[in-house]
């Protein structure tokens, strides 16, 4: 807008030297069409997808265009030899980092999960015990605590009498100390899950967020969690997954302040209506949650660590874990394919562009192909120009490549489950 603003001001024949400049250097050489037939040689732009450039029919008929397609090494997207033959992050000071730091061993794989039938009732022997209640057809009803709990003072406190004062409303929550039977001192306490039978995934993780809070407030060694509302498999999953994701803490780039005092729980045990139909679902669960957790690391590395050399060896480390087919396609790669639209956007960057495809292919006949695709810009693209207002959010466009750190997360995910019958291809332009 601006720039067309400046040209009207300009003579004709400097306008036209400034659009021919565009259209030689910085259009896609795919993306343009040159009409040879001699016909007022004028550039087609419906050809190929530049209607949005009417400009480029209104320059003088004796202007001589060049066809930069039978060109080889065209300058607009040509890069030098350093940027070419990069195969290490380049270092804009000797203290820049050359790789991604990336948690794979967490506390949560640590964490010992055990599902149990509620129908011989609950233990309350340590730790924090969280009972997800409801109250059906009323939006701030009491909570009543139906389970049968194997502790006669912890039963005795959890009668309705002492538990009607408080209300069922989605995400609150209350625990109370007290000893069980054998002396022992242990928290106990509720988290509301509201009126309806059936939670949504988004009410679920308001519930979590809840639990969550409390485990951080206690520090404990072992969390129990007692079921008293109805949930499917899939929405278990997402409770443990969701569980796991918000109860972990990632300090990677914190150098004060740390939480060094952080204990995470090393025994979950939850209690649960037909125990044995969830129990396949919590390993899924811890799948997800690190996919999850694997695609939030690298979007908060700061971009002086992730750019598209050390994002693409991150995309190489996971392909070698999980025995997925990969390929990194660098700038010579790229040119031979004619990609010139998106090696443009790279020359705004001090790092080479790199293009990530990886291949996850099922043992036997492959009934589906799936392909995902996440972008992975890693640097201001648009200029600070144009994300000057208040609430432009410049200071987060970190996150600009979530979409590439969602497909690898997934990738982790398929790797690691190893569908049937079905074929996953990942791509990321860096």
């Amino acid at each position: 807008m601006y720039f067309s603003s400046l040209c009207k001001f300009l003579p004709i024949s400097e306008k036209e030297k400034i659009y021919l400049n565009i259209v030689k250097k910085r259009f896609c050489k795919s993306n343009i069409y040159y009409n040879n037939n001699n016909n007022n040689n004028i550039i087609n732009y419906n050809k190929r997808g530049l209607k949005f450039y009417p400009f480029c029919n209104n320059l003088k008929k004796n202007i001589n265009f060049v066809n930069i397609n039978n060109k080889k090494g065209i300058n607009f997207h040509s890069i030098n030899k350093e940027r070419k033959m990069a195969s290490e992050v380049p270092q804009v000071v000797s203290l820049d980092p050359t790789s991604i730091p990336i948690e794979y061993n967490t506390p949560i794989h640590d964490i010992k999960v055990q599902v149990y039938d509620i129908k011989g009732g609950c233990n309350v022997e340590e730790g924090l015990t969280i009972f997800l209640v409801n109250n059906p057809g009323k939006e701030n009803g009491p909570v009543k605590i139906s389970s049968k709990v194997n502790d006669k003072n912890v039963s005795e406190f959890l009668k309705d009498e002492n538990m009607e004062k408080f209300n069922v409303k989605l995400g609150t929550s209350k625990h109370f100390y007290m000893f069980n039977d054998n002396k022992n001192s242990v928290a106990v306490g509720y988290v509301g899950c509201g009126s309806v039978a059936d939670l949504s995934e988004a009410d679920m993780k308001r519930v979590v967020l809840s639990l969550v809070t409390m485990l951080h407030d206690n520090k404990l060694s072992k969390l129990t969690v007692v079921f008293e509302i109805n949930v499917d498999k899939n929405l278990f999953r997402f409770f443990l997954e969701t569980l796991f994701y918000e109860y972990m803490t990632d300090e990677r780039f914190k150098s004060t302040d740390k939480n060094v005092n952080m204990e995470y729980i090393k025994h979950l045990g939850v209690y649960i209506n037909n125990a044995d139909t969830y129990k396949e679902e919590v390993e899924k669960a811890r799948v997800y949650y690190f996919g999850t957790y694997y695609a939030s690391q690298l979007i908060a590395a700061p971009s002086n660590y992730c750019n598209p050399v050390s994002l693409s060896n991150a995309a190489v480390e996971l392909a070698q874990k999980l025995n997925l087919e990969y390929k990194i396609l660098g700038v010579k790669e790229l040119e031979e394919l004619k990609m010139g639209a998106y090696l443009s956007v790279g020359k705004g960057s001090m790092y080479p562009n790199k293009f990530i495809h990886l291949t996850y292919k099922s043992k036997g006949d492959v009934k589906k192909k799936i392909a995902l695709v996440g972008k992975g810009i890693t640097f201001d693209s648009g200029g600070y120009n144009l994300k000057a207002a208040p609430g432009s959010m410049i200071d987060l466009m970190k996150f600009d490549m979530s979409g590439c750190a969602a497909v690898l997360g997934c990738a982790y995910c398929v790797g690691t489950l190893k569908p049937e019958m079905l074929k996953f291809i990942f791509l990321v332009p860096l």
